[in-house]
C-alpha cells in the first residue's frame, strides 16, 4: 500500500527572554513557511509454518517502507537583544532566506523464530532480526542578495546519507505448567552507523553491542489469583543527530552541538503484578508496583548566555521512575452496591545540566480514589467516584 501527499505550513514565532531580575535580554519575531509533496510506499509479508513435531514451528516475516519528501519554503527573523540594565537595543541580527529540502528514507526489516519443544512443558525459542535504514538529506538555503535568493549558505546547506544496519540473535526458554509459566532469555545484537557526505566519503562511524535480556514468572495460585513479575532491560543507544546533528537555523536562539564521545544508555525494567478475586462475594484485590531506572542516561547541557541556548547531549546517571497502585473491592448486600478503595503513588527524577550546573528534578504524587457502582442489567447503572490528590516538586536549581 502507499500514499501520496502534499502538506503546507505558516508558523509565526515570538519569544522573548529576561535575566533573573526579568529584564529582557533579547525578542525573536520568526516566521517559517514552508510547502512540500510527500510520498509512501510499504510491503508486509508473513509466513508461518507448523513442523511434524508438535511443538516445532518457523515463522518469518518481513518488511519494506520507501518514503521521500520534497519541500520547499522561507525563513525570515529578526533578533534584538537588549542591554538589561537600560533596556536600550543593543544589536540587530536577521535572517531572510530561502530553502530547498529533499528527504528519502528506506526501512526494512526481516525476522525468523524458530521453536523447539525440549521436553513436554518447556519449549526453546531461537530468534534472528535484520534491520536496515537508509536516510538521504539534501538540504539548501539561500541568502537574499540584490532581490534574488541566489547566494548558497554554505553554513545552513548539506548534502549527507546515514545508513544504520543491526544483526540481533537470541533464545528464550520458557516452561508452561499448570500453576506456574515462567521463561528466561536473551538476545545480542550489533549495530551501526554510517554517515557520508555528498561525495560519499565517511565522515562518522559508530559501531554499538546491545544486550536484551527478559524474565518472566507467573504463577496462578488458582482461577482468579495470580501473581506476575516481569523484567526486562534493553540499550538506548544516542542517534545521529545526537552525535553529529547538521546545522540548522530554523531557531537561531537555540543551537544543538553534537557529542561524539557519547555512549549507549541502558534501561531497567522490572514490574510486579498481583490479583485476587472471588466471584460469589464480589471482593476484588489488585496490586501493581514497578520501576524503570536508566544508568548511563542521555540528558541534556544547556548552557544560556544573553538568551541564547546551546544545547548538547552528555552522558549522566540517576535518571528513574516508579509507579504503585493497590484496590480493594467489595460488594454490599443491602443496598446492593459495589465499592472500592483505591491508592496510586508515582515519582520520577530527572538529571541534566545549566550552565555546567547538575540540576537534579524530583517530581512526586500520590492519590486516594472512592468509588461506588450499581449495575442491574439491561435497566440501569450508575457511578460515583471521588478522588484526593497531591503533588509535589523539587529542583536544585529554582
Amino acid at each position: 500500500n502507499g500514499l501520496i501527499g502534499d502538506n503546507r505550513s505558516d508558523v509565526h514565532t515570538e519569544s522573548e527572554s529576561s535575566d533573573e531580575n526579568l529584564r529582557r535580554v533579547n525578542r525573536n519575531v520568526r516566521n517559517n513557511f514552508s510547502q512540500g509533496d510527500n510520498k509512501i510506499v510499504q510491503a508486509s509479508f508473513l509466513w508461518r509454518q507448523r513442523l511434524k513435531k508438535k511443538g516445532r514451528t518457523f515463522s518469518l516475516t518481513g518488511s519494506h517502507k520507501y518514503s521521500d519528501r520534497i519541500s520547499d519554503g522561507f525563513l525570515f527573523s529578526d533578533i534584538y537583544f537588549y542591554d538589561p540594565a537600560t533596556g536600550d537595543e543593543l544589536r540587530h541580527d536577521s535572517i531572510d532566506q530561502y530553502k530547498e529540502s529533499y528527504n528519502k528514507t528506506q526501512t526494512s526489516l526481516a525476522r525468523l523464530v524458530v521453536t523447539e519443544p525440549l521436553f513436554t512443558k518447556t519449549t526453546l525459542e531461537l530468534n534472528y532480526t535484520f534491520n536496515r535504514n537508509a536516510y538521504t538529506s539534501d538540504r539548501k538555503s539561500f541568502d537574499k542578495v540584490n532581490g534574488k535568493y541566489e547566494s548558497l549558505n554554505l553554513a545552513f546547506s548539506n548534502n549527507y546519507t546515514m545508513l544504520f544496519y543491526s544483526n540481533t540473535g537470541g533464545a528464550k526458554i520458557q516452561y508452561n505448567g499448570k500453576k506456574l509459566v515462567t521463561n528466561i532469555g536473551t538476545n545480542v545484537g550489533v549495530s551501526n552507523y554510517i554517515q557520508r557526505d555528498s561525495v560519499g566519503k565517511k565522515v562518522n562511524h559508530f559501531k554499538y553491542t546491545n544486550l536484551f535480556p527478559s524474565a518472566r514468572f507467573t504463577y496462578r495460585f488458582s482461577t482468579q489469583r495470580s501473581l506476575n513479575i516481569n523484567y526486562n532491560g534493553s540499550p538506548q543507544p544516542p542517534s545521529i543527530d545526537q552525535i553529529q546533528p547538521v546545522l540548522q537555523n530554523n531557531d537561531p536562539l537555540n543551537i544543538v552541538l553534537g557529542n561524539p564521545n557519547l555512549e549507549q544508555a541502558f534501561r531497567h525494567n522490572v514490574s510486579v503484578w498481583f490479583n485476587d478475586f472471588k466471584v460469589l462475594t464480589g471482593r476484588s484485590i489488585w496490586l501493581n508496583a514497578g520501576m524503570n531506572i536508566t544508568k548511563n542516561a542521555i540528558v541534556q547541557a544547556q548552557s544560556i548566555d544573553s538568551g541564547k541556548r546551546t544545547l548538547q547531549f552528555v552522558n549522566t546517571s540517576g535518571n528513574f521512575n516508579w509507579y504503585s497502585y493497590a484496590s480493594y473491592g467489595f460488594k454490599l448486600k443491602k443496598p446492593e452496591i459495589n465499592i472500592s478503595v483505591d491508592f496510586n503513588a508515582r515519582g520520577n527524577r530527572f538529571v541534566n545540566f545549566v550552565n555546567d550546573t547538575l540540576n537534579t528534578s524530583d517530581n512526586n504524587n500520590v492519590g486516594l480514589g472512592l468509588v461506588m457502582y450499581r449495575y442491574k442489567e439491561n435497566k440501569y447503572s450508575f457511578n460515583v467516584r471521588g478522588n484526593a490528590t497531591k503533588s509535589w516538586q523539587r529542583s536544585s536549581i529554582s
